[in-house]
């Protein structure tokens, strides 16, 4: 069976790439660090037991990002010709030159759109020693395909759970459960966020807004998800001058948020 490694360390993000994939018999590994990539830190490579035909690499992720990552990947005689799919949400024009120069030969912008993700990797492995992905996925190899139109009856309150529920081919109980994960998490990730913000560290801050601008990117709330976005950045930028008031404004829309899924929850 042919293997799909996703490096991100979002949790959510490697549900919803194994649920795009593994219909198609295509195994799904998650290294939620470069550390458990590579084996770096004393941790066993993930690429030791799976062999992967192509690699999804983050491009922003904590203590090490995703060009490093592939500049390293890159060196490795083992690793190098692997193709490698660049996932982001800070998809800028820059992120993309950069990463082809060091040698992906993909580009994915978050969150994860599902046609678009199966035409992309039938692409960099058709014609491969890797090409078994893309057998796997011969009919996403014309470009000009797209996705059915979005259903409109899961949108409610600041949630739209359509995107999830496409990928999950109207699965309602993996639904519920892919939602659960993020209910149990966000109130944690918020308060990371929070502490990172009282602490006045500019990379925790970043840190911490990329993983829950993450896994908030895929339950339908573009304001919570661009006001993490711009959090981030100000992380990234090291400008925490008016943070707190970013703060302010994300907490109560996540309460909101969380309210609206425990709600749907209960009620189905």
């Amino acid at each position: 069976m042919p293997t799909v490694v996703i490096v991100d360390d979002s949790k959510l993000a490697a549900v919803v790439v194994k649920r795009i994939l593994e219909p198609h018999d295509i195994q799904v590994v998650h290294a939620d660090s470069a550390a458990s990539l590579l084996g770096l830190k004393g941790k066993r490579p993930i690429t030791s037991d799976a062999k992967p035909g192509a690699i999804l690499l983050d491009i922003v992720m904590p203590e090490m990002d995703g060009m490093d990552v592939l500049r390293r990947l890159k060196a490795r005689g083992d690793l190098a010709p692997i193709p490698v799919v660049m996932l982001t949400s800070a998809a800028s024009e820059q992120n993309v030159l950069n990463a082809l120069e060091l040698g992906a030969v993909g580009f994915i912008a978050k969150p994860i759109d599902p046609d678009k993700l199966k035409v992309e990797l039938a692409r960099v492995t058709k014609g491969t020693p890797y090409e078994a992905i893309a057998r796997a996925l011969k009919d996403f190899l014309d470009p000009g395909r797209r996705a059915e139109e979005t259903r409109d009856t899961l949108k409610f309150g600041h949630a739209d759970l359509n995107y999830l529920y496409e990928i999950l081919d109207g699965d309602t109980e993996m639904l519920k459960e892919m939602v659960g994960v993020f209910l149990d998490s966000c109130m944690q990730q918020i308060g990371d966020i929070t502490k990172a913000v009282q602490d006045g560290h500019a990379d925790n801050v970043r840190r911490a807004a990329h993983t829950f601008k993450g896994s908030v990117g895929n339950f339908g709330a573009p304001l919570v998800h661009d006001l993490a976005f711009e959090m981030e950045q100000m992380g990234r930028e090291g400008e925490l001058g008016n943070i707190q008031q970013k703060l302010d404004q994300l907490v109560p829309m996540v309460e909101n948020l969380h309210e609206d899924l425990q709600n749907w929850v209960d009620s189905n």
